[in-house]
């Protein structure tokens, strides 16, 4: 930036000097209006070169503001993710047992405090160790998957269902008594 000012003054002082003897004979005139040109060049070199740091570190900034947004929403969605796969069973896709135990006391509270029934349905594949035995784990897999389906397909949409551990299930039937 230095080597550019000295040039730019140079030019003005020594390059030009013929022009601006046209313009003004006065040789006082000429000095001051070199002294003045030089020192408005210096100035404009010298803003120049603060405004390009500031622009510089501003960019540099929003460089990173961009990047810490982006790591954010990496996170936001990682934990996202987290959250699901911790109340989510693996295999059926269906809330797990921490799930439906939160998902109860809920609905508890909410027919404690409404005066308003729920029932619960608790069930289990029979002979279901049978099926794995004779079949292996992957058909035992695909038959609990299917049990899950079936299950939901019956279901009202403020109903749950859950996996309760291995091949058994639970139902919260909200605002549904044993008529």
């Amino acid at each position: 930036m230095g080597v550019l000012l000295l040039f730019m003054v140079w030019f003005v002082l020594i390059g030009r000097r013929g022009q601006i003897l046209l313009i003004d004979p006065n040789p006082i005139d000429q000095i001051q209006f070199l002294f003045f040109s030089s020192i408005v060049i210096i100035l404009v070199g010298i803003l120049s070169a603060i405004s390009a740091t500031i622009t510089r570190k501003a960019v540099i900034q929003a460089d990173r503001a961009v990047k810490l947004e982006q790591a954010h929403q990496k996170l936001s969605q990682a934990y996202a993710i987290i959250q699901r796969q911790a109340l989510t069973d693996g295999l059926t896709e269906l809330p797990n047992h921490r799930a439906v135990v939160e998902q109860l006391e809920k609905e508890m509270e909410r027919a404690r405090r409404y005066k308003r029934p729920l029932s619960i349905l608790f069930f289990d594949a029979d002979r279901f160790k049978q099926v794995n035995d004779t079949y292996g784990h992957a058909v035992g897999d695909i038959v609990l998957q299917q049990i899950c389906e079936r299950a939901g397909y019956m279901l009202r949409k403020e109903d749950t269902l859950g996996r309760f551990g291995g091949e058994e299930f639970v139902i919260l039937l909200p605002e549904t008594d044993m008529a």
